[in-house]
């Protein structure tokens, strides 16, 4: 049976650790490992991340000092060394069988590289359901990389919902890890660069509960600044892949315009709230995307 590593990068999130690390516990694919990455959390986590070490399949490190998110996701990245991947923050938690279906379509398919899938919202409030699927149903796809990059283009956003992505580690390996310099959207451009050499695998079935609460690192992050990362990812990706961002500049060129129709439309709302000040955030932002919508009835 094919091994996956489970890294989870956890900082302060000692509330949430227990959940999420037995949801991998009790997946219906037990050859797992847990690699738990504390960046020096002030919280309860290395009590509970110890306890939870009494079974074998589970490792602890601790940072003596905040290394940070995108380091320490690197790290766990670098740590792991079985068949798949899957970076799964410790506020998530996994379906039952969502490993057992990744698995599944990544043997059944050596050309994929990546595979994900819908994700259920989980709040302080809300409890767990069983989300049991038939492992073996028809309800997966493959779908080739230029195609996949193509529609995150046409989407102007992620794709992926992260704690469901499962990467084979040798494709994780060759591509490397999330770019500092992208502490949003560094996923998207690490998932356009496995799509650049892999087919993506899609299976519609909820593989993950993602959590929601008031310490969401995506928080930090809205408005211009969004729109701004995204574009930012995709011009990553382009320039790292050197000779073939040919291919793909194209593509990212009609994003951008996408994305300045997108700033314009949300400045339109901002005026009709009163929200001025906003609405010249997001009007500045479409121009710089596209010089070209100032002449456009709309602006006008």
């Amino acid at each position: 049976m094919k091994q996956v590593d489970v890294v989870v990068p956890c900082y302060n999130y000692g509330s949430y650790l227990d959940d999420c690390v037995n949801s991998v516990l009790c997946q219906t694919h037990e050859n797992v490992r847990i690699l738990i990455i504390d960046d020096a959390s002030s919280d309860d986590t290395p009590d509970i991340a110890q306890a939870l070490c009494r079974d074998q399949r589970v490792i602890y490190r601790r940072h003596k000092s905040n290394q940070g998110h995108v380091a320490t996701f690197n790290e766990g990245l670098d740590w792991a060394s079985a068949d798949y991947t899957l970076l799964l923050s410790a506020d998530d938690v996994l379906t039952l069988q969502s490993l057992e279906r990744s698995v599944k379509l990544m043997e059944s398919n050596p050309e994929v590289g990546m595979t994900y899938g819908l994700i259920s919202i989980l709040t302080d409030d809300s409890g767990l359901n069983s989300c049991v699927a038939d492992p073996d149903c028809d309800m997966v796809e493959v779908i080739p990389g230029l195609f996949w990059i193509q529609q995150c283009c046409i989407a102007t956003r992620n794709l992926v919902a992260t704690p469901t992505a499962i990467v084979r580690t040798e494709i994780q390996k060759r591509v490397g890890g999330y770019d500092p310099s992208l502490p949003h959207t560094g996923d998207l451009e690490m998932w356009l660069r496995i799509a650049s050499c892999s087919s993506i695998g899609f299976i519609n079935e909820h593989q993950a509960w993602y959590r929601k609460h008031s310490c969401n690192m995506h928080k930090q992050f809205d408005g211009v600044s969004e729109l701004a990362q995204v574009i930012e990812a995709m011009r990553g990706f382009v320039v790292k892949a050197g000779n073939r961002g040919s291919v793909y500049s194209p593509l990212v060129d009609a994003a951008q315009k996408r994305i300045a129709i997108i700033a314009f439309w949300r400045a339109y709302w901002c005026f009709a709230q009163h929200r001025v000040g906003d609405c010249r955030k997001y009007l500045e932002f479409s121009t710089e995307m596209d010089p070209g919508i100032i002449k456009s009835r709309d602006y006008h």
